[in-house]
């Protein structure tokens, strides 16, 4: 009852008829961070109902406040939690790529790329491994978006090394370098980030630049990977110490 006569207040004034749902949409928010930073069924409940209690007293100013510093907190959580994405599959990615490498120079066979195969095999099972140990991320549209651009890079990749292979032949490498800085680059741009956006442009553009010059002959080629590989490991390094 004396939740149901609150909101007919809140009904009834015109000037917080909008801020209402503003605080619903908040406290949804607050309610995942607080599951992302571990807190107990306690401390989320009790923070629901204090922002409920508030809200016919915050401005639509206040409101706005709360939203962004809300989704702010959330954005640090989720890029915290890719430096340690970025160490993997960097690791992966430098492996993974000196492996084919050796193995292409010694035998002359570019069939050893299949190799690369191998790597959403076997790290998409280290990345469930690795989740455990991290604090959990709410679901939001900035983790959405961020799983969409490596997805549609993940898309493009595949079918362009298919229609290498088969109907018109390219400088693959340079052009799967270039999507990478580019998904790399949307990524730090999206979650605010300048040592993604930085990392983006090095092995987009560097990776560019080595395909078509040093770079540029078979087996060589590999090695931008390991260099891009290396790249992600620092990026990855230097989020998780930033504070």
């Amino acid at each position: 009852m004396i939740l149901r006569e609150k909101r007919n207040i809140v009904y009834k004034n015109e000037n917080l008829f909008g801020l209402y749902y503003k605080l619903v949409y908040i406290c949804k928010e607050v309610y995942g961070v607080c599951a992302a930073l571990g807190a107990s069924t306690n401390i989320i409940s009790i923070s629901y109902l204090l922002i409920m209690e508030t809200k016919n007293k915050m401005t639509a100013e206040q409101s706005l406040k709360l939203i962004n510093e809300t989704i702010e907190n959330n954005r640090r959580v989720i890029t915290k939690k890719n430096g340690s994405y970025y160490i993997l599959w960097g690791i992966l990615l430098s492996v993974i790529s000196l492996v084919i490498f050796f193995l292409w120079d010694k035998t002359g066979s570019a069939a050893w790329n299949l190799l690369w195969f191998s790597m959403p095999i076997i790290g998409h099972p280290l990345a469930l491994l690795l989740d455990r140990g991290e604090e959990k991320v709410p679901g939001s549209f900035l983790s959405r978006l961020t799983a969409w651009i490596w997805g549609i890079f993940g898309v493009f990749s595949l079918s362009l090394a298919l229609i290498a292979f088969f109907w018109v032949p390219m400088n693959l490498s340079l052009v799967i370098i270039l999507l990478f800085g580019f998904a790399e680059c949307i990524s730090g741009i999206t979650l605010k980030s300048w040592p993604v956006i930085v990392s983006g442009l090095i092995i987009g553009l560097g990776g560019a630049v080595l395909a078509a010059g040093v770079l540029a002959t078979s087996a060589s080629q590999i090695l931008l990977f390991t260099l891009a590989g290396v790249v992600l490991i620092l990026t990855g390094v230097l989020i998780k110490i930033q504070k």
